[in-house]
This record gives structure tokens, sequence and C-alpha cells, in this order.
């Protein structure tokens, strides 16, 4: 996390091509958003969306080239991105990643 959170962004620029930046950008961007102490704001959850679903799709798109060979090892973790904000609206950000990671390990 610490990576997504702070080093990421310094390393990563002018190593790693545009593209995959800007992927990497949008989950941290989002990220830095959901773990902000003051809380979010309904502006800030509708960032948190945008920059998920780009994050997810162009995952698929870029990453995984559209192959869904790799897609069984990344699926359930990738796509729990997608409950990220439905969660935040129900239940506020401090149980944001609980519940996707619970039901992880209860599959385990």
């Amino acid at each position: 996390m610490h990576f997504i959170l702070c080093s990421g962004d310094v390393l990563l620029a002018g190593r790693t091509p545009s593209t995959f930046y800007k992927i990497f950008m949008a989950l941290s961007h989002a990220c830095r958003l959901l773990l902000r102490p003051r809380g979010v704001s309904e502006a800030d959850i509708q960032s948190i969306d945008n920059d998920l679903k780009y994050f997810v799709t162009n995952h698929y798109d870029k990453i995984d080239r559209g192959s869904a060979e790799q897609l069984p090892l990344c699926l359930s973790t990738i796509s729990s991105d997608l409950n990220i904000v439905p969660l935040l609206r129900a239940c506020g950000p401090a149980w944001v990643r609980q519940f996707p990671m619970e039901r992880k390990i209860g599959t385990m």
C-alpha cells in the first residue's frame, strides 16, 4: 500500500510507458481519496468511481491484453475494486475493503 500511496508515482515516472503509468495513477488517486483522514465528499466518491472503473477496464485491456488466460489469477482482486464505491456509500470509508476481503478469505 505504501508503494501505491507514496512512492509509486515517483519511482515509475519516466520508467514506465505512459499508458501503464496512467493506469497506476488512477489506482493511486482513488486510494489516496479513500484513505484521506477528513473523509470523502460526493464529488470525491464520483472521482473514486471513475478512477476505479478506468483502472479495471484498462487493466483488462492493456495489462491482460484482452486475454482470458491470465484472468483467473487476478479476477477476484480486480473485480472487488468495483465494489468499493457501493460499499463506501452503504457503510462509509472504514468498511470499504473489509467485506470483499472477508468474502475472499471465506472462499479460500
